[in-house]
């Protein structure tokens, strides 16, 4: 009768895990999902800041927070534009411009696509994912992530892209998100660009670009251009 016990003590443990919950549905688990539709797990809701690493490196300590690479980081190009990229799950094409170098994608990322977009001197990161969370409740967070100038506040405004009504965000101020970590630059000076696109089945599509406010105003007619161009498949 010990052995029994003892046999289903550890399989409910199995079960249930360390935490105590229960083992989660299919309902419970965002997903990613490549050019050709395959997915794969994501286990973040709501919209991913444009440079959170939330994966541990291996060769940091444990506990240690996460690190983000720069938008200048080396990284892997995958191809240059110009070509369109389509995002099925989405149902959106976009017409990535000349220069804009689409890179690998790190293990455990929670981003769809990154590209590092030409901005005069600089590059920028710009980032594409289609999560969960609610646009009211992302866009709210992002603009929380900075401490604007009064003379200069936060724009949010509709905009027609890929046939939904979408929001552009345009915000510059000081950078504060707790996640973020550069290697290297002041960042009391920063700006974001970004779009909300609605789309159905509880995930929204985001496209969200950032660095220094210099580079930023150099290419924000560009990205706003890049944005309109966008076609629903």
């Amino acid at each position: 009768m010990l052995r029994y016990s003892l046999i289903v003590a550890l399989a409910a443990a199995s079960a249930w895990g360390c935490g105590g919950e229960a083992e989660e549905s299919e309902a419970d688990v965002s997903w990613r999902y490549d050019d050709e539709g395959r997915r794969s797990r994501r286990d973040l809701i709501e919209a991913p800041d444009d440079n959170d690493a939330r994966a541990p490196s291996p060769s940091l300590p444990a506990g240690h927070p996460p690190v983000a690479a720069s938008a200048s980081a080396a990284a892997e190009v995958i191809r240059t534009g110009p070509y369109r990229k389509d995002f099925p799950q989405a149902g959106l094409t976009f017409s990535i411009p000349a220069g804009w170098k689409e890179q690998k994608l790190a293990a455990g990322s929670f981003v769809d696509a990154q590209f590092a977009v030409p901005a005069g001197e600089d590059e920028l990161r710009m980032t594409m994912s289609l999560t969960g969370g609610g646009i009211e409740a992302n866009v709210e967070r992002w603009l929380g992530q900075f401490d604007t100038n009064p003379d200069r506040p936060p724009v949010v405004e509709p905009m027609q892209i890929g046939g939904a009504q979408a929001r552009w965000i345009d915000v510059e101020g000081r950078f504060t998100a707790p996640s973020f970590m550069a290697s290297s630059g002041d960042h009391s000076d920063w700006a974001m660009l970004a779009a909300a696109i609605p789309r159905d089945g509880g995930r929204d599509f985001y496209v969200r670009l950032s660095g220094p406010r210099a580079a930023v105003d150099r290419i924000r007619q560009s990205f706003r251009d890049f944005l309109a161009e966008t076609t629903a498949q």
